[in-house]
């Protein structure tokens, strides 16, 4: 069993040929997977055991260059087991998953168009009204041990405090 060990994920790959992988993930007590995307990729994510939160975002056109990406959220579901959520490459293909169970069991069959990219990671700043959300940009294969929240020095910051910083997730 394979762990990225930097979100708390743990995957087994059951197959790879090519550009085809097939992995399942399992995610224990209440670990959710990070806003990302997959560029370059099409897919379906089949819940195995357990019951997930899939939040489905789009990217909104920026003028310039930065390191704060704005997010469209298009949908939030629930899903059981036997339940479908798909991946492509222009709908559909930053999303979230957060667990609702103590143990959560996903297959998640991809098509790598590309043999080689880097994902986007949105760690959510401040969410908006109008379902948008404000969210700082890392790109690299595997999200980094970052606390967000915490981080000052990459938060932009209103009069507000504290209280402008929320999560697109509530527990």
């Amino acid at each position: 069993m394979e762990s990225n060990g930097e979100i708390g994920f743990k995957g087994t790959q059951l197959f790879r040929g090519g550009r085809l992988r097939v992995t399942s993930m399992t995610l224990t007590g209440e670990q959710d997977i990070p806003m990302h995307d997959h560029p370059y990729a099409r897919g379906v994510l089949l819940v195995i055991l357990g019951a997930v939160e899939i939040t489905v975002c789009k990217k909104m056109p920026q003028a310039m260059a930065s390191p704060y990406s704005r997010l469209q959220l298009l949908s939030r579901r629930r899903l059981f087991p036997g339940g479908l959520s798909t991946i492509s490459q222009r709908e559909r293909n930053i999303h979230a998953i957060r667990t609702l169970s103590k143990k959560f069991v996903l297959l998640d069959v991809m098509f790598h168009e590309r043999t080689k990219t880097l994902r986007n990671w949105f760690l959510p700043v401040h969410q908006t009204g109008h379902n948008q959300i404000l969210s700082r940009t890392i790109t690299r294969k595997y999200l980094p041990n970052v606390d967000v929240m915490t981080d000052q020095e990459s938060i932009p910051t209103r009069q507000g405090g504290n209280d402008d910083k929320k999560q697109i997730f509530s527990r």
